[in-house]
């Protein structure tokens, strides 16, 4: 795949927290803005959440969506991106700047407690590529909480690559995808 096509898109995936028994919302509100600057928003509808987003999107500072039950939207902006870094040094600073790393790094395993274990299992945690879904998701209390984040730019998928790490689990959904079953596949009739 060339990935300086133009017709080549990185969708976003997005995260769907339920069932977390010891969750108080009003405590992890709290706890976000050591790490993040924190921006109660209006969302009127699942359309505006990309555009918001991408409107605040920061080389320097990621920014994502975290949608709750009350129903409420906020803009969380990181403050410091070398907070990735300290608490996972092994990992390259392109690895460190991705907004889904924030949100694993930060969030998701040093606020709420989610362990690689659980979030490979999606005990959880689910993924959706909809932001509709997302949203309705934390809207309706089906979910705790919802993330909707930024789309991985190629730029930082062959950054991390370059750096010899891995891309984050769920961090990347390439569009168009290859259409493997026409090169793996012996379409003769020889048989």
């Amino acid at each position: 795949m060339n990935t300086t096509d133009p017709g080549l898109v990185i969708l976003p995936t997005h995260r769907i927290v339920r069932s977390l028994p010891a969750l108080d919302l009003a405590l992890l509100k709290e706890r976000l803005q050591d790490d993040f600057a924190v921006e109660k928003t209006s969302l009127t509808d699942a359309g505006q959440a990309p555009k918001l987003l991408d409107v605040r999107r920061q080389p320097d500072h990621p920014v994502l969506m975290m949608v709750t039950p009350e129903p409420a939207a906020y803009l969380l902006t990181l403050q410091d991106r070398a907070r990735v870094r300290q608490l996972v040094p092994q990992k390259s600073e392109a690895w460190c700047s991705l907004d889904v790393a924030v949100l694993h790094v930060l969030i998701l395993d040093r606020l709420l407690g989610l362990e690689q274990e659980a979030l490979s299992q999606q005990e959880n945690l689910t993924y959706t590529r909809d932001e509709a879904e997302a949203l309705q998701a934390a809207a309706s209390g089906e979910a705790q909480l919802s993330f909707i984040l930024n789309p991985t730019r190629i730029e930082q998928v062959t950054a991390v690559a370059a750096a010899g790490d891995k891309m984050p689990q769920k961090s990347t959904y390439f569009y168009p995808k290859v259409l493997t079953g026409l090169v793996i596949n012996d379409l003769t009739s020889e048989r």
